[in-house]
């Protein structure tokens, strides 16, 4: 979330931060509730898939068991061993294929928009390069400005470097 962030509260004027950032986090609360919402509905239709019911279940149980792995745990307890065996492996397997095809999507997904981010920014970057035609960038008066408009002024004075090139604190005077 931050590297993305930084990338649009940087792209638009300061002005417009503020709307930026609102859209920006809700854009990323949104992609991570959809994003829980259909790898979770894919790991359970794997697990609803690859599960094997005993025969003679009762239909309470088989419908837990079928739904998930704890129900599944649940209903093996009211099961004799042997079919209590059968279901809790069957119910594993399942949840293990359901939990290696999401990942599988998951990283499939993953990569594509690393890819996508990667020619995205490229034309990014070279499109500032272009604007910039190389010129050197003027410093600019911000910061100056910045102090002025919080109520702080600094004083020029006289500072000088000792031995070290540092300047010596005392002559500044910041006041607030």
């Amino acid at each position: 979330e931050t590297i993305s962030n930084d990338l649009i509260l940087g792209s638009v004027p300061p002005a417009k931060a503020g709307a930026a950032s609102a859209i920006s986090e809700t854009a990323y609360e949104v992609g991570a509730v959809l994003g829980t919402a259909v790898l979770g509905s894919i790991l359970t239709a794997g697990y609803r898939n690859g599960i094997v019911l005993p025969d003679g279940m009762d239909p309470a149980a088989a419908s837990a068991a079928s739904e998930t792995l704890g129900g599944a745990v649940e209903a093996a307890k009211t099961l004799p061993a042997p079919q209590a065996a059968d279901l809790l492996s069957s119910a594993q397997s399942a949840f293990d294929s359901g939990v290696v095809a999401t990942s599988l999507i998951g990283i499939v997904l993953m990569v594509a928009a690393a890819v996508g981010a990667l020619f995205m920014l490229r034309r990014v970057a070279a499109d500032n390069d272009a604007a910039s035609d190389g010129a050197p960038v003027e410093p600019s008066a911000a910061p100056e400005a910045a102090l002025a408009a919080s109520g702080t002024a600094i004083e020029d004075t006289a500072a000088e470097e000792d031995s070290t090139g540092k300047i010596d604190s005392a002559d500044l005077q910041t006041e607030l």
